[in-house]
């Protein structure tokens, strides 16, 4: 006797259904029928002979002579998943697919869980019902489930909706660092390494940041409330052997569980967390740690040879007149003023190559090898004055001659003014003069200064060796030496002869010549050295720029230092 399945238009082929247990509780029941009137079931008129709605409850009759199941058979908690039919040469097989899906939300299958490379734990989780029941309420990024005693949140959600059932698809993953990747650090960041590290969930897995370990970069990419947090670090090379004695502002990474509240660290040290010391101290046992290398200080040293400036001077002098000139002039009036120099020079000097890593660019108060501040300038006055004899007349009257001689004079003065840029003045070796001889616009050094108040005449004090331009000619006891100089030729210039009577009358004519040097600008110290703005000790040179921006906003600069050897 032939069975039905629902319908008197569908014969069940075989004794009965195909049945499969489902995990979680769940079944799949597959009918293979054939239709009574194969050649038109499937015409869009008489479908409904076969087909059913999806969702269908399993014992429901069907839209065309339906039939009741029988005692037993009916699962309440199946409904239609599937409905095809396929022709065969005599019949037309119809395939009904049942599974159990009910008014709440149950697993589909087992929870599929995975480990990841660094021991995450990543569950998969998939749950049914049937169409219509109310979606559970969840947060991605914030609901969790606990598998294997491990707690985990949701990441993300997939829902299949069709008229017979939900499918929810859900993945959670244990919170924490995904990955973590080292590299060498920036080529202008010597023994410093890059650190980042990946991780999920509601908080970023971090570094502890200390002068030696700095946050250089993050990124938050939240996907629909589940965030993936990615950090980058600039950190010093671990050192590559243990140390149990710390120092206090260094920092170290924890090499054995242990207490290091004593010098600043944690007290129950996990391995490989960092921390900066707080104090110095040895601690006993095994409390072990690797040092970190700093990414502040200097990096490397080394010789250079560099060119560098020396000074150039400048000295006023007095010549006496030679040969001709100095046998025909009987007199002491025979000298000239005149300068003798020396132009700055280029050496070479070996020097001290010094590259570090600051937060700041170190402040130079004075330049070695530095002519910046070194100059003078030397003012030359010339003075002529001739005079010779004129023209000769006479005068009778009567018995008696007056005869008289006219005269011709002429004078000239001539100035000029020349700049010595990185020389300076050393002192003559003229003899110090009274302060009551000084010159106004005179420069002068006080050699003793007796009982004279010299900040009366332009000087900052009366101390011995100060250089100042005196203001007028000074009062007291004081002396001072000029750092300029003066020369003066008297000639007789002219011999007119003229007869005064029976004898020859000679009228001569003299002339002077002065020159004069004036100086301005830096001199020599006291002892005829270069003057104290010029060193030849400390920083010659330093060049710096910014190579590293941190997240707090610490600029680091690659400092480059040049410095006497």
């Amino acid at each position: 006797m032939p069975t039905y399945h629902r319908s008197q238009r569908l014969r069940l082929v075989g004794t009965g259904p195909k049945v499969e247990q489902l995990q979680e509780g769940r079944f799949r029941l597959t009918f293979t029928c054939t239709a009574t009137n194969p050649n038109e079931a499937w015409m869009n008129g008489n479908k409904d002979q076969i087909m059913t709605a999806y969702g269908t409850l399993q014992s429901a009759q069907k839209n065309i002579a339906g039939i009741d199941p029988r005692t037993d058979e009916a699962y309440s908690d199946m409904v239609l998943f599937r409905t095809e039919a396929n022709p065969s040469e005599r019949d037309l097989l119809i395939t009904l697919v049942y599974e159990t899906a009910t008014t709440s939300f149950i697993k589909a299958q087992d929870d599929r869980v995975e480990l990841s490379a660094n021991g995450r734990q990543s569950v998969t989780r998939r749950t049914i019902a049937k169409t219509g029941t109310s979606l559970p309420s969840v947060t991605v990024g914030t609901t969790s489930i606990t598998v294997n005693s491990v707690s985990c949140v949701l990441a993300s959600r997939d829902i299949d909706e069709n008229d017979a059932f939900i499918l929810i698809t859900e993945n959670y993953i244990e919170p924490g660092e995904a990955s973590r990747s080292t590299r060498v650090g920036p080529t202008s960041l010597p023994g410093t390494e890059q650190v980042t590290i990946t991780s999920n969930g509601t908080t970023a897995v971090t570094l502890t940041e200390t002068t030696d370990i700095k946050l250089v970069s993050k990124q938050e990419q939240n996907s629909n409330g589940f965030t993936t947090f990615i950090r980058g670090y600039i950190k010093g090379t671990d050192a590559t052997s243990t140390t149990n004695t710390y120092v206090s502002g260094r920092t170290y990474k924890v090499n054995s569980t242990g207490n290091y509240s004593s010098v600043g660290g944690p007290s129950t040290g996990v391995v490989g967390d960092y921390f900066e010391a707080t104090g110095s101290a040895t601690l006993g046992g095994s409390v072990t740690a690797y040092l970190v290398g700093q990414i502040i200080g200097n990096k490397v040293s080394y010789e250079n040879i560099i060119s560098v400036k020396v000074p150039g001077t400048v000295k006023c002098v007095t010549y006496d007149a030679v040969g001709d000139l100095a046998t025909n002039v009987t007199n002491s009036n025979k000298s000239q003023a005149t300068i003798e120099s020396v132009p700055p020079n280029t050496i070479k000097i070996k020097a001290t190559v010094t590259e570090s890593i600051q937060t700041s660019v170190p402040t130079i108060s004075a330049l070695a090898y530095n002519l910046d501040d070194i100059s003078c300038s030397i003012a030359r006055i010339g003075t002529t004055y001739r005079e010779t004899s004129g023209p000769t007349a006479t005068a009778v009257d009567g018995n008696t001659f007056n005869t008289g001689t006219g005269a011709q004079k002429n004078a000239s003065l001539s100035t000029s003014n020349t700049y010595y840029p990185g020389s300076y003045i050393l002192d003559n070796d003229n003899s110090a003069i009274a302060v009551t001889a000084m010159i106004k616009g005179r420069q002068y050094r006080i050699i003793s200064p007796g009982d004279t108040v010299f900040t009366n005449f332009g000087a900052d004090d009366s101390d011995a060796n100060t250089v100042f331009i005196a203001t007028g000619a000074g009062t007291g006891t004081g002396t001072v030496r000029d750092f300029g100089s003066e020369g003066k030729l008297t000639y007789q210039s002219s011999s007119t002869p003229r007869a005064d009577g029976s004898t020859l009358t000679y009228d001569t004519g003299q002339s002077d010549t002065i020159t004069t040097i004036i100086t301005k600008g830096t001199t020599s110290q006291a002892n005829g050295s270069a003057p104290s703005s010029y060193s030849t000790t400390g920083t010659i040179q330093q060049k710096a720029r910014p190579v590293l921006t941190t997240i707090d906003g610490t600029t680091y600069y690659e400092v480059i230092t040049f410095s006497k050897s």
